[in-house]
């Protein structure tokens, strides 16, 4: 590789280090005016989504002291940033006889440059160095076409370049709804961007390109792929770089073949990458090519069991997929509001989680995860960490979580939970399994169908994890007796009983058992007999419980597997919470009209009845 780097140095001096080479910005345009706030610009996020085209005449080039050469860099006179990051930021260019942008062009382009989320730098020229430098024959204008996906979280007021006076100078699309990349642009403008190209003049290489258009990427795989390219030349070899896409040229991993085609190894799932060639036919000056380039993407990868997630990385992981029918994202950075500010990651690290904002119009909203090779597991398990605290009397939003059987997506669970903590969830995939070993799941958040202040409640997800299931489990699942509501008078010495459950993956001999009631434990003992995985048994503690407080009640219970505990954190359950004192009058006058069924009336006999939540 070190041998390789200085090959290629060696080669870049002997082009540019001639007196008959040289490189120099040329600037088009003058003068301190911007553009508005609201008006198209190579920046401007006015609208979410914008495609932006402009021309630039080979006169203006000429009058400003250019020469035919390469287009190493370009760059805007950045005033004000836009307030959000530009993501998918793409820059391409042609070599064309139109005169102005007084009508579109989307044939025919080259793209140079690409920018995953393009952050501008304000108070100067912002050049950005072109990963495939364009090449001006010193004739023909200049086309340049800019356009970025949909910004987030929203458009905004912002993102302003010096511009110039130009009759239908440029045109663009805007869109908050959708990308506007693949658009036609529909509006003129008689302004256009000032730029700054940095241009590498001299004569041409005496060593031609590799065949134009034969460039080609092909067995395209999540970590490798080939190449393959014509010559009608006989060079000494040829001199490939690549690397994902946006690498400053020099800086990319490097090779040589004397072969019209070669294979790249070790490349990253779901990743856009270029790739150049150059023909080498000698060590002169000029004797090295201009380089040819093509981009493609390779797939996402089967991830193999264990797999886990831990979102450390502030961004959608790799390969994960999200989709809503409205609304969304999920997002990875920032804080929920409301009672859940403040939260803290579920990870030891303190990275990140993943949070769903709600504004009152999301619905569906979907985050997907990889395919996983299950392969190496005897009972695949899905186990991750959930937050929801919703403000009191607004909506309990809900989370889906679903498994794709190969043709369409299961229910696992739905989940409408009310805890100031993060809690822990366990559920086999054992019946998720689609062609022999895979399983895919997805979270999809959505508001709470009984309707309500829907954006008091965000959702947090956490230390996603798909493996064996933990071998001795043990946590509560339900609150038997007594009964709470109704007509019940609740006494100092109830019997109560609970309901613990196997969870793990060995059969469980013998459970420890707390009870709490508002924080102080109230009771404990050991449950002694066989509970198989994926099955519960009651338990009734040893001791009278005394429930006749007037006032709000909490109910926990904490259930351990003895001699040893595998997830001692889910052991932990608030199963009930009650007021016993809803009937007392508390308010005069005191007034009954009988419009409303009583409780004693409705017959209310179960722990779903009552005051409680």
């Amino acid at each position: 590789m070190k041998l390789i780097n200085t090959l290629y140095l060696m080669l870049i001096l002997a082009m540019v280090g001639t007196s008959t080479v040289s490189a120099q910005n040329i600037i088009l345009g003058s003068g301190t005016t911007v553009n508005t706030v609201t008006t198209a610009s190579p920046i401007n996020i006015w609208y979410r989504s914008l495609r932006y085209q402009t021309v630039y005449t080979a006169a203006e080039l000429q009058a400003a002291g250019a020469a035919p050469g390469q287009i190493l860099q370009m760059g805007w006179y950045v005033t004000q940033i836009p307030v959000n990051s530009l993501p998918n930021y793409t820059i391409n260019m042609k070599n064309t006889t139109a005169v102005d942008a007084s009508s579109h062009d989307g044939t025919g382009l080259t793209q140079v440059y690409t920018n995953t989320l393009y952050a501008p730098t304000a108070g100067g020229w912002d050049m950005l160095t072109l990963q495939t430098p364009f090449i001006w024959n010193g004739v023909d204008n200049i086309l340049v076409d800019i356009c970025f996906d949909q910004v987030t979280p929203t458009y905004n007021q912002s993102g302003q370049v010096r511009t110039y006076t130009a009759t239908t100078g440029a045109r663009s699309i805007k869109s908050d709804a959708s990308s506007q990349c693949g658009g036609t642009t529909n509006v003129t403008q008689n302004e256009k961007a000032q730029i700054n190209f940095f241009i590498q003049s001299g004569p041409p290489p005496t060593c031609s390109m590799v065949d134009g258009g034969t460039l080609v990427a092909n067995n395209v795989l999540a970590y490798s792929a080939n190449l393959a390219w014509d010559s009608t030349n006989s060079p000494q070899y040829f001199l490939i770089e690549y690397g994902p896409s946006g690498f400053l040229p020099g800086a990319g991993n490097w090779n040589t073949t004397s072969n019209l085609n070669i294979g790249l190894t070790t490349l990253t799932p779901e990743t856009l990458y270029s790739a150049r060639v150059s023909q080498v036919c000698g060590s002169a000056a000029g004797d090295t090519s201009y380089f040819r380039s093509v981009d493609f993407t390779t797939p996402c990868a089967t991830f193999p069991a264990p797999f886990s997630e831990t979102f450390v990385n502030n961004s959608t992981p790799l390969c994960w997929n999200q989709t809503a029918a409205a609304g969304g994202p999920w997002v990875f950075s920032g804080n929920p509001g409301y009672a859940a500010a403040g939260t803290q990651s579920h990870t030891a690290d303190g990275s990140s989680f993943a949070w769903m904002d709600f504004s009152g119009t999301d619905n569906d909203v979907v985050l997907e995860l990889p395919n996983v090779d299950i392969s190496t597991l005897s009972q695949p398990n899905l186990e991750f960490w959930f937050k929801s605290i919703p403000d009191p009397a607004n909506a309990n939003n809900l989370l889906r979580v679903e498994a794709y059987d190969g043709l369409d997506w299961n229910l696992i669970t739905t989940i409408q939970q009310n805890d100031p903590d993060w809690i822990f969830h366990s559920y086999s995939l054992a019946s998720h399994i689609y062609s022999t070993n895979l399983v895919k799941v997805r979270f999809v958040a959505d508001t709470d169908p009984a309707g309500g202040t829907f954006f008091t409640n965000d959702l947090m997800l956490d230390d996603i994890e798909i493996d064996e299931p933990p071998a001795f489990d043990a946590t509560g699942t339900n609150f038997l007796a007594p009964v709470i509501g109704g007509c019940n008078v609740l006494t100092n010495t109830e019997t109560v009983t609970v309901e613990i459950s196997n969870v793990g993956l060995d059969t469980l001999t013998s459970v420890f058992v707390k009870l709490f009631l508002n924080g102080a434990q109230v009771a404990s003992g050991t449950y002694n007999g066989m509970i198989p995985p994926g099955t519960s048994t009651p338990y009734t503690v040893p001791n009278g419980v005394n429930l006749s407080a007037v006032g709000s009640q909490v109910l926990r219970v904490s259930a351990s597997a003895l001699p040893v505990e595998d997830v001692p954190w889910n052991d932990e359950t608030t199963f009930v919470k009650f007021n016993d004192g809803s009937s007392l009058v508390s308010s005069y006058p005191y007034t009954e009209s009988f419009d409303m069924w009583n409780n004693c009336i409705s017959n209310c006999i179960d722990n779903a009845c009552g005051t409680f939540g």
